[in-house]
């Protein structure tokens, strides 16, 4: 895989990761 190919996945993996975590601190705010 080229690195430049590499780059956006990393983008998209970061962001569904932030996203996780928001969803995380969202279920722990309504308990």
């Amino acid at each position: 895989m080229p690195k430049h190919a590499a780059f956006p996945v990393m983008i998209l993996w970061v962001g569904q990761t932030v996203l996780l975590r928001e969803d995380v601190n969202l279920l722990q705010l309504h308990v």
